[in-house]
């Protein structure tokens, strides 16, 4: 109700001089920082990942296939 009283160059002013969100835009900037950077990491470390497990189930089945039980 306070704000509604002041003068637009009032407003201005107090809006300058507030900073109860600051906290809040500093987190949500981090936590996309974070995300991006573990979507990052995912994409670099995926293709080879899934290729050397390929290739150690293919070794583990040739091998297993010339056992003699």
């Amino acid at each position: 109700m306070f704000v509604r009283h002041l003068k637009i160059g009032a407003r201005l002013q107090r809006f300058k001089t507030c900073e109860s969100g600051a906290v809040t835009v500093d987190w949500v900037v981090l936590t996309a920082a974070v995300c991006g950077l573990a979507i990052g990491v995912w994409v670099v470390i995926q293709d080879s990942l899934f290729v050397n497990g390929g290739v150690a189930i293919a070794v583990d089945i040739t091998e297993a296939s010339r056992r003699d039980f």
